[in-house]
């Protein structure tokens, strides 16, 4: 059995019911909602894997759930209602403005949200993450995000050495060098001698090292982990986007224990590099010899078992599947391209007549 969740008129999200699988992937325009979708699915599985919020009074875990996921949303969602159902079959159920449940059981697992516009904890004050998540007015799914990044800089000396050369070497690839703190500075590496700081580095690495950082970390490696990700995609040239979401395969496979991952994009490059590594899976259960020539273009430990991935468009507050015959549909990226090429095409047909 899998988690479940139902949402209803929560924020942006109208009806939304779904059952997790262990990579799941939403595609949707801006504010349609992605983002609500996966906050509320890491919230619930965050609480499960602390100790501490369990024992909780639920008034105070319903404090910390408005803290979670923003306050607006409470404003403006007063027939809210929201049932988690997990794989254990209890129910963590939000209506009324009440968080209600009934011997909600530590899962041990360890849950962390990576945020959008991750530049900002490569660069800002690590002072400002030991804070009160109150004080400073910032959500606790990304106060903590920025506390964990703080606590892997202090122990810099492990940072991209899994022990596993294929990730080890995409991290390089991916971040266009190797990150390193010398004498309390950020640095990348570019050659053996030649570095730049990371406040002068590009906004792609920026974006790029909290990412890896949480991916690679063993905190999040060796444990049952439930990792979400918003636009994994920012400010990555296509190319990157791939070699990203191989690295991605290679995390979830790694493993001795299971792993979830929940991502949110706008890319299609996203979207085109999952199909390959899911059709990677299927060629090359063809027969050996159609295994050893997909595994020279995609190497094994990258290949996702399409039984283990859904995808969603979301859109108007509401959900529907575009994953059919172990692929993700891409038609909504295809008609965006279309329009944009129709219009080129209108331009070319005036210019034509005019000149």
């Amino acid at each position: 059995m899998k988690d479940r969740i139902i949402i209803k008129d929560f924020g942006p999200v109208k009806n939304v019911d779904l059952i997790l699988s262990d990579i799941t992937v939403f595609i949707g325009q801006q504010a349609s909602g992605k983002s609500t979708i996966a906050k509320l699915i890491h919230f619930f599985r965050y609480i499960t894997g602390e100790t501490p919020f369990l024992s909780a009074d639920p008034l105070d875990l319903y404090k910390i759930f408005k803290r979670f996921v923003g306050n607006a949303y409470f404003r403006s969602s007063t027939s809210a209602e929201i049932d988690y159902i997990y794989s254990n079959g209890i129910t963590l159920k939000f209506k009324n403005d009440k968080l209600i449940y009934d011997n909600l059981k530590r899962k041990h697992h360890k849950s962390v949200f990576i945020p959008a516009s991750r530049a900002i904890y490569s660069l800002i004050s690590e002072s400002m993450f030991s804070l009160n998540a109150e004080a400073v007015n910032i959500d606790d799914s990304i106060l903590i995000f920025g506390q964990v990044i703080e606590q892997i800089k202090k122990h810099s000396d492990s940072i991209f050495k899994t022990g596993n050369l294929l990730i080890d070497q995409l991290c390089i690839e991916i971040l266009k060098g190797r990150f390193t703190i010398t004498g309390g500075e950020s640095r990348i590496y570019y050659t053996q001698d030649q570095y730049i700081t990371l406040d002068n580095a590009s906004s792609g690495q920026q974006e790029a090292l909290p990412l890896l950082l949480i991916l690679t970390n063993s905190s999040f490696t060796g444990d049952n982990t439930c990792i979400t990700i918003e636009e994994p995609e920012a400010h990555l040239y296509p190319y990157t986007q791939n070699k990203l979401i191989e690295l991605i395969g290679h995390i979830y496979n790694n493993r001795q224990t299971k792993k979830n991952f929940i991502i949110t994009t706008h890319s299609p490059y996203i979207l085109t590099s999952f199909n390959n590594l899911l059709f990677a899976y299927q060629t090359a259960g063809l027969n050996e010899k159609a295994k050893k020539e997909t595994s020279n273009i995609i190497p094994e430990s990258a290949w996702i078992n399409p039984e283990n991935l859904d995808a969603y468009y979301v859109e108007d507050g509401t959900i529907r599947s575009i994953y059919d015959d172990g692929l993700i549909i891409d038609n909504e990226i295809d008609d965006v391209s279309e329009d944009i090429a129709e219009s080129y095409d209108r331009l070319i047909d005036i210019f034509q007549i005019c000149s």
